[in-house]
């Protein structure tokens, strides 16, 4: 009988814990912020490229001014990840609570309908509710105008402002909950032909999230292939470079013409994987960077050690100044900013190596690692680049060291290091590398369509 009972207050104690707001004070809030931007002066190699210290204080001060004696975890995300957003660089974050990713999948918070964004307004687009009609013209939800639900870009991580607009359209439902944890249903304010309207429409759950394979080879005609890559993080080595030979050993057999590489939805992940493909598309060279600058900082001396140096290898620690970057990361003095060169990266071909046209297909969703893998074959001028600009601009950040906020216990990270792309400069350092044969996928959404397009494009690219 005991032991039930106990069973039962457990049981109720995880009911409890799962369905509680955890709060922080608002020291200890203000103490997490003042953390987070000391660590990323610190770390990050130029923190005030697009908001100067002044401004980005000012907001700072007057987020601060707004807590009141205590401040949810969730919503003390929502500020963080703001705020570290309006640094404008896409590896330098803060992430929303993980209270509010399991909200988002387990309560009801998908809209019955898509938006489209022209100007400042926000149109209602498809929608699946008789409630609404396409281009519904949205004044507000729950009493929240249009001017404040398009500032949910800052919850955006990325640096291009120009897609940021494209993200809010596609992930509207999500911005939205994260933005203000609206469930099971909302009131919107409507503009249709000239009268005001108040709907209200019921949300539903997320469907369930079907993974996209990491990567994947298919034929959309006799004479071209399709090589798909989804990611460049959690690869396993020796099953993606199997994957890759029975690839290329088939496109070799049956004497495949055109080869189709998508990278469209690879948000990134390691660069090594990107390279490790260069030698089946009969690349021989290639360099993904023109110019690298790498900031020593204590909190990044304190991480690597941590991270990479065993305390059985303390006494080989000085030999580390020996490497190139280990004097960089580990002996250079708090403060300073290298300046690196890279030259090219020579590689073996395969045997397969493969010697037909190459196309990559690519989207504002490219990004990082996949980026690189993208700007890496303009180099090497090995094919065409079919799509939309990347979303990696030309000049940016990467490689970031964690950070973790001591009361809130929220995790984010600074970058560390700036790359410029081959091919930077002043004019397109904030845009993304433009693809030579443009296409609006949302034109294609049907696969079908998509395949009859390519074909027609590779039919008549010389």
């Amino acid at each position: 009988m005991k032991k039930c009972i106990f069973i039962l207050f457990l049981f109720l104690g995880i009911i409890i814990k799962n369905n509680s707001q955890e709060y922080i004070s608002r020291q200890e809030a203000i103490s997490d912020i003042d953390f987070f931007f000391d660590q990323a002066e610190q770390i990050h190699p130029n923190l005030y490229f697009s908001i100067s210290k002044d401004d980005l204080d000012k907001i700072i001060s007057k987020e601060k001014e707004k807590i009141n004696d205590s401040i949810s975890i969730d919503d003390f995300s929502r500020i963080m990840t703001a705020l570290a957003n309006l640094i404008g660089d896409g590896h330098t974050n803060v992430y929303l609570s993980s209270n509010l990713w399991r909200m988002y999948y387990e309560k009801k918070t998908q809209l019955p309908f898509e938006i489209s964004i022209s100007g400042d307004k926000i149109l209602v687009k498809n929608p699946a509710t008789l409630q609404l009609k396409d281009n519904d013209n949205i004044l507000s939800i729950n009493k929240i105008p249009a001017s404040e639900l398009l500032k949910l870009k800052k919850l955006v991580i990325g640096d291009m402002n120009s897609l940021k607009i494209k993200d809010i359209e596609k992930y509207f439902s999500f911005y939205l909950f994260m933005g203000y944890g609206f469930t099971d249903s909302i009131s919107l304010n409507v503009i249709r032909n000239g009268k005001k309207l108040t709907k209200s429409v019921e949300l539903s759950k997320r469907k369930k999230y079907v993974k996209r394979k990491k990567y994947s080879f298919t034929y959309i005609s006799d004479s071209i292939g399709v090589l798909t890559i989804n990611s460049f993080s959690g690869i396993h080595k020796k099953k993606y470079i199997h994957f890759l030979d029975s690839v290329f050993t088939d496109i070799k057999i049956k004497d495949i013409n055109n080869l189709i590489i998508d990278v469209r939805n690879n948000g990134g992940g390691n660069s090594y994987y990107g390279a490790l493909l260069m030698p089946y598309i009969n690349v021989e060279k290639y360099r993904f960077n023109q110019k690298y600058f790498i900031k020593t900082s204590k909190p990044e001396k304190k991480y690597i050690r941590k991270r990479f140096v065993k305390w059985y290898l303390y006494p080989l620690y000085p030999f580390a100044y020996f490497s190139k970057m280990g004097r960089i990361l580990l002996f250079k003095k708090n403060g300073t900013i290298t300046e690196l060169k890279p030259e090219d990266t020579h590689l073996k071909l395969d045997k397969n190596s493969f010697k037909g046209n190459i196309y990559i297909l690519t989207s504002s969703n490219t990004y990082s690692a996949a980026a690189d893998f993208v700007v890496a074959f303009k180099y090497a001028m090995r094919g065409s680049i079919i799509g939309e600009a990347i979303g990696q601009p030309y000049c940016g950040f990467i490689d970031k060291i964690p950070v973790h906020l001591p009361n809130s216990n929220l995790q984010g990270g600074v970058s560390f290091k700036k790359y410029e792309f081959i091919g930077a400069n002043k004019d397109n350092c904030n845009q993304g590398l433009k693809p030579d044969v443009p296409i609006d996928f949302e034109e294609y959404k049907e696969k079908n369509k998509l395949n009859k397009k390519l074909i027609e494009i590779i039919t008549n690219v010389k």
